[in-house]
């Protein structure tokens, strides 16, 4: 027989059990296994693609991908209203409403992708003459084209269950991908292409297929008024932090090396990248049920609450993914890829502003309360740091070191501060963290 302290050491161990096999039936646990899966997947694939491929070739796909900022500036933010402004009004109670903003909003991505193909077009009357150039180029242009409809059914996911499946869906993307490395290997820079084209293809048809609302496309100006009103900061705001994003390669290519030096670099996008995807993957599964939630109660301390919980437990799996990014892209770099052996620093470097990415989500405590000037603040600090920094690493040392460096610590201040200005916004507000009458 178990004495007590026996039976209690038995009990812990069976809890903790319990608890695992609990949360691996949860769907956001489920989600991040298949996002696992799928970027396991994709990194397999990026890394053939590396040795396949020489520096100059990457170097002028990274560099072609700017050529999707005047084509984002184009999309008004009517995607972004709906993915704000949906689950708020089913949390609300009212799906036809609701409903009418999907319809509208299919009718937008269908146009998008006409305008997309329109653009490809242009580019390939405008652009330099016959090289590299310019078919990644048009390349970029169809791509966004093709893979815009994906967009739209990615912003009208609210539900756990949907969230599952897009997990399974990008899965078999990463699995398709694989399977498409045989363009690369075969063809060399322009079988990169092709490949792109087709997985953007497969991913809209894919979404189509699967996809967890069923409408019908209508002209209802005045729901996209309502989408564009709701989704116009967004918008703003997501623009400014994507020509921020734009940082690593300006400076390479206006004064450190060129399209050779992009293409060094894209392996630290690359990794970049990958640590970005746990934060984005948690924030867009929680952000609708956030808003969902605060149009039920409109409780600022419960929003916070919850942000700050989500942001503290990922911080945590952010620092020990970041650790063991850091180590295996160092080591696939320096002996897998030698060639992009330069990568291998910058990677390490990038790594260390990992565990600060989950701070970023407090961006939905701004967008829940309209706190628009704070919104727009915030987001301008984060797009403009890089450039401000990146500069004065630039001369004490090497390009893709100080890049890879401005980069980390604009990410780190940047973050820092919205966490200590988020927490003192909050305090001040009636109802929130100084309010004992909030959820506990």
């Amino acid at each position: 027989m178990y004495s007590g302290c026996d039976s209690a050491l038995v009990a812990l161990p069976m809890s903790f059990l319990h608890r695992i096999h609990g949360a691996a039936h949860h769907p956001r646990a489920q989600l991040l296994a298949l996002m696992g899966g799928a970027q396991g997947l994709n990194g397999l694939s990026e890394l053939l693609v590396f040795r396949w491929l020489d520096p100059i070739s990457m170097g002028y796909w990274s560099a072609a991908q700017m050529a999707a900022l005047p084509l984002e500036a184009l999309k008004l933010g009517i995607l972004s209203g709906l993915a704000r402004h949906y689950p708020y009004l089913i949390g609300s109670g009212e799906p036809a409403r609701a409903h009418r903003l999907v319809e509208a909003a299919l009718a937008h991505s269908l146009f998008m992708c006409g305008l997309g193909l329109l653009a490809a077009g242009g580019f390939a009357l405008v652009a330099p003459e016959s090289g590299p150039a310019r078919y990644a180029v048009i390349t970029v242009a169809l791509v966004w084209a093709l893979g815009y409809y994906a967009q739209f059914v990615r912003s009208t996911l609210r539900s756990s269950a949907s969230f599952v499946r897009l997990g399974c869906i990008e899965l078999g993307l990463a699995v398709l991908g694989v399977f498409t490395l045989s363009f690369v290997f075969f063809l060399g820079f322009q079988g990169l292409l092709l490949r792109a084209l087709l997985l953007a293809a497969l991913a809209s048809a894919i979404f189509f297929t699967f996809r967890s609302v069923r409408a019908r496309p209508a002209a209802d100006w005045g729901a996209i008024r309502e989408m564009f009103q709701f989704g116009r900061h967004t918008y703003v705001t997501g623009y400014i932090l994507l020509i921020g994003k734009q940082a690593e390669r300006t400076m390479l290519l206006a004064f450190a090396g060129g399209i050779e030096a992009v293409g060094y670099y894209y392996p630290v996008l690359g990794v970049w990248s990958l640590l970005q995807v746990v934060p984005s993957l948690l924030h867009a599964s929680s952000y609708p049920q956030f808003l969902e939630n605060y149009g039920k109660d409109h409780d600022v301390r419960r929003l916070l609450k919850g942000l700050l919980g989500q942001i503290r437990k990922t911080a945590f799996a952010m620092l020990l993914m970041s650790v063991m990014v850091g180590v295996a892209g160092w080591s696939v770099v320096t002996f897998a890829l030698p060639t992009y052996s330069a990568a291998a620093l910058p990677i390490c470097i990038v790594c260390l502003a990992g565990p600060f990415l989950p701070m970023r989500m407090l961006a939905t405590y701004y967008l829940a309360r309209k706190s628009w000037p704070k919104y727009y603040l915030f987001t301008a600090l984060e797009a403009i740091l890089p450039y401000v920094f990146i500069p004065g690493f630039l001369g004490v040392m090497s390009p893709l070191d100080a890049v890879a460096t401005g980069v980390a610590s604009a990410t780190a201040l940047s973050s820092v501060f919205l966490l200590i200005a988020t927490i003192r916004h909050a305090a001040a507000s009636p109802g929130s963290l100084s309010d004992s009458r909030g959820v506990s």
